[in-house]
């Protein structure tokens, strides 16, 4: 302590740039200790957790932490040196150059921390769509989210830069409101197809596999979520390309939700004078013992209309998913005509009878 004071009292200039050197020393083994807490405790912890992303970001923060504490050592340590303006005099009118390199060089660590933490963040959320079995998020649309959040970090950046140097942005932003709108209205479809993609894959009113059925009638399954269009596949092994804009509006039916699970309708026709309960429980039986129908639901009928040449039962049965549907519906009506067959019940078909009236001469 004595020695400071006889250093402070012989050479003052010394005297501070050791202060300013033991501030920068002290912000360096502050930034050390930190670092061997995150390594020694911070990490045991992220590392019992289920998910790999706390232990990537911990990882990137380590180097920017360190950074970050070296920087500030050296702002605080040309404070010290600015206090004292009997002392080094005019060089002290230049050490705000050395401030403003420093808050340059912040800027910079915040903003690639900034960058890889996006790219962490995409990255997992890709990985974690790719777990699933309907993939929201596509590999095409990662890419695009990193680069419009980092496009975002790169203009605060900027603007963050320039009002530090005092400089108006406002003529700026409205330089680039022009220029948007601009852009919008020449690329309006694109840009409505666009939103509305982002829409569908977030509120996810279908998914890569369902099958829906469109508002103009065409059935198939969705084979690609893209940014502008959604793709569905027919039955007719053709590809349908639907602009996302027309998705979003339309109605259309989900096959997929709540589950798979469908139920199949079939009407069946036996001619008049024959025993309804008794054609009933035949047809319910013929039904029951269809492969891929459900017990649950159990199948039911109903007696539905008197028509021309036939009354009418309505069957309804179920079956576990869409995709078998048309199959065990062909079986279904197989099994049934079969069945009436052998058990003598007509099933008729529309005739006319022609009344010829004589007239006497």
């Amino acid at each position: 302590m004595k020695s400071l004071i006889l250093l402070k009292a012989k050479s003052p200039v010394v005297y501070e740039l050791a202060i300013s050197l033991f501030i920068i020393l002290s912000f360096f083994i502050l930034s050390k200790i930190v670092n061997f807490i995150l390594n020694k405790y911070i990490t045991k912890l992220v590392k019992k957790t289920k998910t790999e992303l706390d232990d990537k970001l911990l990882e990137v923060s380590q180097s920017p932490i360190r950074n970050i504490f070296l920087v500030a050592g050296i702002y605080f340590a040309i404070r010290n040196l600015q206090r004292c303006t009997s002392l080094f005099g005019p060089i002290v009118n230049y050490f705000h150059y050395f401030n403003t390199v420093l808050f340059l060089i912040t800027i910079l660590i915040v903003l690639l921390y900034s960058l890889r933490v996006t790219g962490i963040f995409t990255q997992w959320l890709l990985e974690r769509e790719e777990e699933k079995e309907s993939k929201i998020v596509k590999k095409e649309f990662v890419p695009i989210i990193n680069k419009v959040v980092s496009v975002f970090i790169y203009l605060f950046a900027i603007a963050i830069i320039l009002e530090h140097f005092h400089k108006d942005i406002s003529s700026i932003v409205v330089s680039l409101g022009i220029g948007s709108l601009a852009i919008g209205l020449a690329a309006q479809d694109t840009l409505a197809n666009m939103i509305s993609g982002i829409f569908i894959m977030v509120d996810r009113p279908f998914r890569i596999g369902d099958r829906v059925k469109l508002e103009t009638g065409e059935i198939g399954d969705v084979i690609d979520i893209g940014l502008r269009s959604t793709k569905i596949a027919t039955f007719d092994h053709t590809v349908l390309i639907v602009p996302n804009a027309m998705m979003a509006k339309s109605k259309l039916t989900n096959y997929c939700y709540p589950d798979e699970k469908i139920n199949i309708k079939v009407t069946v026709g036996v001619a008049y004078g024959t025993d309804s309960e008794k054609a009933k429980k035949i047809i319910l039986n013929l039904v029951k013992s269809t492969d891929g129908v459900l017990d649950d639901p159990e199948p039911s009928i109903y007696f539905v209309n008197m028509g021309d040449f036939s009354i009418d039962f309505l069957v309804v049965a179920w079956t576990d998913s869409y995709r078998n549907q048309f199959v065990i519906k062909c079986k279904m009506l197989e099994n049934i005509y079969n069945g009436l067959m052998e058990e003598g019940i007509e099933i008729p078909f529309p005739t006319q009878t022609l009344y010829v009236k004589k007239e006497n001469n």
